[in-house]
């Protein structure tokens, strides 16, 4: 089960060589920085759904579930997704399939079909000892690095049903160690 085939777009085989080149300097410059946010980016372009709400990078999936893996993979990248969008850089990045990604677009998209129950990308009801509420405190990050851009382009009832999803991890049972933070990061926003 460990060595099941993945079909790798061909494009990154050519990246990976580029990166690699740039784990030997001593130093990165903003360019180096870029070219690795450009990587990211197609990555999460060729593996997000849709509606923006879920990546499902390939490989062997984890015992949670699309739903949640799927979730996991929005959450992680959009922490840097929006403080991509925070430092000013534009919106529109070419990525190296030669393809405009959209930063504010995906972001927008995903928050709001991951939050909307009539959404096939739904992330799900919270739950006690749920890892929606490890993936639920990035989300909360993001949506407040991009928050003037969430209240400018999002409607009242949107941002409503975005933040009601947050409060699901309200009164539910945690483990211990950091998930004791996860909490207090969304209920600051």
């Amino acid at each position: 089960v460990w060595n099941l085939p993945v079909k790798i777009p061909s494009i990154f085989a050519r990246i990976d060589e580029d990166l690699q080149k740039l784990g030997t300097k001593d130093e990165l410059s903003n360019s180096d920085f870029e070219q690795i946010f450009r990587y990211m980016l197609d990555g999460i372009a060729c593996y997000s759904t849709q509606g923006s709400a879920r990546i499902l990078y390939p490989g062997v999936s984890g015992t949670r579930g699309q739903t949640v893996e799927g979730l996991e993979g929005f959450a992680r990248t959009a922490v840097l997704l929006a403080s991509w969008l925070r430092s000013g850089r534009p919106k529109d990045v070419k990525l190296y399939s030669g393809k405009i990604f959209n930063v504010e677009n995906h972001l927008l998209n995903g928050l709001v079909n991951g939050t909307s129950p009539q959404s096939d990308e739904y992330w799900g009801d919270i739950f006690d000892l749920d890892q929606r509420i490890v993936e639920a405190a990035d989300i909360a990050i993001a949506f407040w690095i991009i928050k003037d851009r969430v209240t400018a382009k999002l409607s009242k009832n949107e941002i409503e049903q975005i933040l009601n999803w947050l409060a699901q991890t309200n009164n539910k049972r945690i483990y211990g160690g950091n998930w004791l933070l996860f909490p207090v990061i969304i209920n600051c926003v």
